[in-house]
This record gives C-alpha cells, sequence and structure tokens, in this order.
C-alpha cells in the first residue's frame, strides 16, 4: 500500500492519519483512495480505516447521492446502509471521501446516521477491507469498530459447530476452503464472503452470516439472517432471496457426503451449491465448477471433519473426439493431444471441431475464440451426457485452455431437417428455405422445411421472428432425450431499420458486429465484441466512455450490481438497474433518443436529469417491434435507468447545436485514419479482405477492407 502524508488539500488543513492498516496504525481516508481498488469485494476484511464521518450516500450514484448532512432533503430518507468518512471533519468534497459500506448487524445499528444524527463529525476506526464501492474506492464488510477514546466494539458473534446432518429449525454456516457465505444485499446475485477459521471443528462468526434451514415438502427452504428465501429461477447460477416465499424454485434438498461435504441442491434446476475459487463467491451450478460446502450448526459442539485420503485422479489422453466420445470416461478428466478449432462460443458455451467430429465444450473458459482459431492440444475437462443426450466436455480445466493462432473460418454444411439425427449432436449446419413458427413460449419455436419439422430454440438470445423462406443457421443440441436446433446468427423479419444519415446532428451506438447500422461500435472493456461472463466488469461495457458528434455514451453499474451491461455480437445485454449516461458537448442539446430492442428485451428505461425524471418514453421494449424512443430537450447528462434487462443493436440519438461546436472541435477530415480488428486491437498493415473497424477523428464505421 502507497503510504502518503496529507497536510493540507485545498479545502483547508486536514488531519492524517498515515498508516499500514492495522489498529494500531489505521489507514487514512487519503490511504483508501491512493490504494485505487478495482475488486467490489474486499481480498480482506482484517484491515483498519480512521475518519470522520461527514454523510452518507442516497441511491446509486456517488456523486450525485453524496449528503454532507444527517438529515435528509425533503423526499429522502437518510441511509441506514452507508456512511460517508473523510480525514477532517468539514470536508464536503466529495473526492476525498470514501463511502462505507454497513452490513447489517451490530454495526450498522450503531453507525448509521438515519438511527444516529449525532454521530455526524464524530472520529471512528473501523475494521473491514478496501475494496471498491459505489464505483468510487471505499471500505466493506465493516466488522467492527471504535469511536475516538471509546472502548472498541466487536460485532454479535455466535459459535458453530461441524456436522455431519442437518436438523431442521436450527441455523448453519457454509464453508468452504476459508470462506463463509453471507447473506445477500440487493434481490438477486452470487453469495459473497468473508474469511473464517476452523478451531476444535467450531468457528466463531458473526450471526448475520447464518442460514436457518426449514423443512417443507420434499426438503428443505433456506433462510437467511435478513428474514429472506434462497431460491432460484430461469437459467441463471445465481439466487434470488424475498420474504415471502416464492411460488417455484426455493426447496432444496440437502445430503451430507461421505467426504463430509454437503450437497446441496435446488429441485427446480437441479443445480447445487458451490464456492468458486475463480470469482471468490457461492453460486449454484448444474455441474462441478467449484467446491461443496461444509455445514456448521449454531450452538453445537462440533464433530471431527472427515480428513479421509484423497487418491490422485489421473487425466486419460485421448487422440480424437471421437476417442473421448466413445470413451464416455466420467471418473477422470480427459486431456486432447490435438489442437482443436473454434466453430462459434457464446458465454460458457463453446463449439469446436477436431476436422472430424464436433463437440459443445462446456465452462469458463476464461478466453475467447472466434471461428477458425486454433485452441493448441492439451485442452482437458470430462466426458458428460447432459439432458439425455448432449455429448459435451465440461468441469473443465481453464488452464489448459491457452491462447489461439488464427486458421481459416469454417462455414457451416447445409442440411435438410430430415437429416438431423442424435449422432449429430453440436454439428455446425446450415438449413435453407425454412419456414420458422413462433409457440406459446417466447424462446421456442418450430422449424419446418419440405423434409420434416423440428424444434428451434433461442439459447444465445438473437433476434428470431416468424417467417418463411429463411435460412437457419446454428447447431444440432439434445434437450431431454429431444433434438432440437441452437441459431447462432438471427432470422426473420425485424421492424425497418433507418439507415444512418449524413447528418452531424444524429450519431449512433451500435453493438460490434451488427451490420445494419454504421457508428460507434460498443467494444467492451477488454476490447472483446462479448463477454466472457456477464459478472465480470472487466470484460464489460461499463466505465467506457463512447463518442460521436457531439455526444459521450457512458454505461455504469450500481456498486452493488451483480450483472455489468456488456456486448454480446450482433446485441448489447444492458442489465436492470445498470445505467448509461448519454452527456452532450457545450452547446449540444439532446432531442430524442431512440434505442432498436430485439428479441428477450425485457423492458424500457427511465431518465433523469440529476435525480429528476426528464422527458417522455414510449415503447415498451419488449422485442424488435417494441422499440423504446425517448423525447426531450437536454444539454446536462441524460442518465437512463433499465427498468428491466434491455437488448439492444443500436442506440440513436438525435441532437441540435452540433454543427457550431464541430466547426471549432474538430475536422474529422485533417484526422489520421486508424483501424482495427472486431477485438479492438490496432492492424498496422490491413489487408484485402479483412473486417475492420475504421476510425478517423471521431468517425468511426465498420468496412471490408
Amino acid at each position: 500500500m502507497k503510504k502518503i502524508l496529507l497536510s493540507m488539500l485545498c479545502l483547508g488543513a486536514l488531519t492524517a492519519y498515515a498508516g499500514d492498516g492495522t489498529a494500531d496504525s489505521p489507514y487514512t481516508v487519503a490511504d483508501v483512495i491512493a490504494a485505487a481498488p478495482e475488486s467490489t469485494n474486499p481480498t480482506t476484511t482484517d484491515e483498519y480505516v480512521k475518519g470522520y464521518i461527514v454523510g452518507y450516500v442516497n441511491g446509486q450514484s456517488y456523486e450525485s447521492g453524496i449528503r454532507f448532512t444527517a438529515t435528509a432533503p425533503d423526499g429522502e430518507e437518510v441511509s441506514q446502509t452507508n456512511i460517508v468518512l473523510a480525514d477532517a471533519a468539514d470536508v464536503t468534497d466529495a473526492s476525498v471521501c470514501i463511502p462505507v459500506q454497513l452490513p447489517s448487524g451490530s454495526c450498522r445499528t450503531a453507525l448509521n446516521l438515519n438511527a444516529n444524527p449525532d454521530n455526524l463529525g464524530k472520529l471512528v476506526t473501523l475494521q473491514g477491507g478496501i475494496a471498491k464501492y459505489f464505483l468510487v474506492p471505499g471500505f466493506k464488510s465493516v466488522k467492527s469498530y471504535v469511536f475516538d477514546g471509546d472502548t472498541p466494539v466487536e460485532p454479535d458473534k455466535a459459535s458453530y459447530g461441524y456436522v455431519k446432518a442437518v436438523t431442521a429449525g436450527k441455523a448453519y454456516l457454509l464453508y468452504a476452503e476459508g470462506k463463509i457465505a453471507t447473506p445477500l444485499s440487493g434481490s438477486y446475485g452470487y453469495l459473497s464472503v468473508v474469511d473464517a477459521t476452523i478451531a476444535s471443528n467450531k468457528i466463531e462468526a458473526e450471526e448475520t452470516n447464518e442460514f436457518t434451514i426449514e423443512a417443507t415438502t420434499g426438503g428443505y427452504y433456506i433462510k437467511d439472517s435478513n428474514g429472506k428465501y434462497l431460491y432460484q429461477t430461469g437459467t441463471y447460477n445465481s439466487f434470488n432471496v424475498s420474504t415471502d416465499l416464492p411460488e417455484d424454485g426455493a426447496v432444496w434438498t440437502i445430503e451430507v457426503l461421505s467426504d463430509g461435504t454437503a450437497k446441496i441442491v435446488n429441485a427446480s434446476t437441479s443445480k447445487y451449491v458451490q464456492y468458486s475459487t475463480n470469482y471468490t463467491s457461492y453460486g449454484c451450478y448444474a455441474d462441478a465448477t467449484g467446491t461443496l460446502p461444509y455445514l456448521f450448526e449454531k450452538g453445537n459442539a462440533g464433530t471431527d471433519i472427515p480428513d479421509e485420503p484423497v487418491t490422485p485422479v489421473e487425466t486419460v489422453d485421448v487422440n480424437s473426439i471421437a476417442e473421448f466420445l466413445a470413451a464416455a470416461n466420467t471418473e477422470a478428466p480427459s486431456r486432447f493431444t490435438f489442437p482443436i478449432t473454434a466453430l462459434y462460443q457464446n458465454g460458457s458455451y463453446l463449439y469446436v471441431t477436431d476436422g472430424t467430429t464436433p463437440l459443445l465444450i462446456y465452462g469458463q473458459t476464461g478466453k475467447t475464440y472466434v471461428n477458425g482459431d486454433i485452441i493448441p492440444a492439451g485442452v482437458t475437462g470430462t466426458y458428460q451426457n447432459y439432458s439425455n443426450g448432449q455429448l459435451q466436455m465440461s468441469s473443465i480445466d481453464a488452464e489448459t485452455f491457452l491462447d489461439p493462432t488464427s486458421g481459416s473460418a469454417i462455414q457451416p454444411e447445409v442440411y435438410q431437417v430430415e437429416e438431423v439425427a442424435t449422432d449429430l449432436v453440436s454439428t455446425y449446419i446450415k438449413i435453407l428455405g425454412a419456414t420458422v413458427a413462433a409457440t406459446d413460449n417466447a424462446k421456442t419455436f418450430t422449424l419446418s422445411d419440405n423434409t420434416g419439422e423440428i424444434q428451434l430454440y433461442n439459447q444465445f438470445g438473437l433476434s428470431i421472428n416468424a417467417g418463411e423462406n429463411l435460412t437457419f443457421e446454428g447447431f444440432i443440441a439434445v434437450h431431454s432425450g429431444t433434438l432440437q436446433l441452437l441459431p447462432n446468427v438471427d432470422m426473420g423479419e425485424s421492424e425497418p431499420v433507418t439507415p444512418p444519415v449524413a447528418d452531424e446532428n444524429v450519431c449512433y451506438f451500435v453493438a460490434p458486429t451488427y451490420t445494419d447500422v454504421e457508428g460507434t461500435l460498443l467494444f467492451n472493456k477488454d476490447g472483446s465484441d462479448t463477454q466472457s461472463a456477464n459478472t465480470d466488469i472487466n470484460t464489460s461495457l461499463c466505465g467506457v466512455d463512447f463518442t460521436c458528434n457531439g455526444i459521450t455514451l457512458q454505461f455504469s453499474a450500481p456498486e452493488d450490481a451483480t450483472y455489468f451491461t456488456g456486448a454480446y455480437g450482433a446485441q448489447v445485454r444492458w442489465y436492470q438497474g445498470n445505467y448509461c449516461t448519454l452527456t452532450p458537448a457545450s452547446g449540444v442539446t439532446i432531442k430524442q433518443i431512440y434505442v432498436q430492442t430485439v428479441a428477450n428485451s425485457k423492458g424500457n428505461f427511465t431518465a433523469y436529469d440529476g435525480d429528476t425524471a426528464v422527458g417522455t418514453v414510449e415503447g415498451g421494449g419488449t422485442g424488435a417491434s417494441d422499440p423504446i424512443t425517448w423525447t426531450g430537450s437536454i444539454t446536462n447528462p441524460l442518465k437512463l435507468v433499465a427498468n428491466k434487462a434491455i437488448r439492444f443493436s443500436y442506440i440513436k440519438v438525435t441532437t441540435d447545436g452540433y454543427n457550431a461546436v464541430n466547426s471549432i472541435e474538430i475536422d474529422n477530415s485533417l484526422a489520421p485514419v486508424e483501424y482495427y480488428n472486431l477485438q479492438g486491437i490496432r492492424v498496422a498493415n490491413p489487408t484485402a479482405g479483412q473486417l475492420l473497424i475504421r476510425r478517423q477523428g471521431t468517425n468511426v464505421s465498420k468496412i471490408l477492407f
């Protein structure tokens, strides 16, 4: 940690307590700011910071929501979940303050300004951890505090003993890899963790981290310390919580295995609770992607944790995908001794071929591959027959997926419906002259040609519309023993797309691989056109500035967000609660915003000037035929907050007043021309046939060189 000593800032003399983060020498607020944490989770909760309580944050934005008071303005309520610290009691500059998260329990009760307005101006030392909070340096997981001159106050704790059986009505900790799960602060997400130590088969921990297990028909309910029930919904690997029991997804079965760990399975999704070392959180997954937890019961004396010798499982080498499938080895991982070629990747789905046999590899590889990429030999994972016929590799070793070398793109082969069979699972195909009909399920369609009929499932959230004489391109799959097709390109007629206009008062912000509109392309922060994980802010669009004709666009997310807006090829997935800020240049007025939504979009947004809703929003944003339009007039930054998950292909912004600004800002014709590939990497010497991004000044477009 970089140490800094402040003696004077522009606001006046500030006392500094530059330290090393220990109880005897806590960090100052300036130390925390200088640390510039990137993660939203603290790496430890045994750090100390000392500062004056100067206010709180209201809402989701730090800079616009900070309040240097203990009383709420009209129409607001003082937050109970956070406070703001500074290195002096009279600071009113947000840039030299840090927000502090107050978890439920004794610390929140004693520190929050809602219940304790007299705390304003007090000097306090907190124990917790440095982390990003409200998208700025902050302090989280506070577990003890002491006001200057007082006796330190420790959090309420209890003793929990390791058990091999579940007793309904008892409270438990979930423990794995030195981490215990903590309740969700919002209504959905993955369970964050805090450090824990086992001593004599027991853990001393805060009672706020316990979960009560209640008996019900078919299993158990699991209720956190906030009185909220855990459940699962949809295809997500995260949790939802509610104070009311949901109709589906809240029943769990619990089995303590011979190695002492507990397999906690959701009865609706068949997924089970695991601790992920990759994401440092607990999720609920369909296959073995993490570590099963141990159960520690409140007040139990505890018993010995099984310490049985583990026989190492040797990896088996295979020489082809066909050999891998024929062996069907579910007991040991298999290592490919040969390179494979990528066909298509979308999130955890990676389709590959060895030149003869295709295969679906399921799991987070940590790499981004495109069609034609050659992945080196050594890929390792375990055979799985998923959903009664979907033969695939899962439980992969991400470290064995290396950087690719470029190869030739592979085109799908033309099939007819009657030729689709279970022995062709994961084959990359094309069907011509198809008819697509909708069903009652928004993601499921019927596809037919003159030879037969088959189910089409929109697995990857594309724009799929009913119609005739269409071309299907995608993969053969099996779900619950039934053949189906998974498209990887859009199908069918959508709403007519307004072509770009050579007008400096109109600008377009476009999904990276969407081809019907030219404009500023929305590549993710790491230069990719598809997120590796929608829970990773570093592979998202959040925090990146995109500029076009006097408008700067930036996506952001609240500090407690689980999902982060990102580009997914021909669409952008803008998650609920995330916000898009459009900032006009001086002299520019935003008059209209048009969002071309696509299939599986769930809703629209609300527009704000500061904290005030402005303009008129029309359109529900529920699909390609239901786009969103905002109309108004604003020269300030305009923040659009997604009310539900929005998926779109492009955003069109109409302004006035840019011509005058443009005349004094830049002449694009004089700017140098630069080329980038679709991964955002600059190309010094383009060659014929390359699909590239061309940038000249503020003008950006996609071209075939």
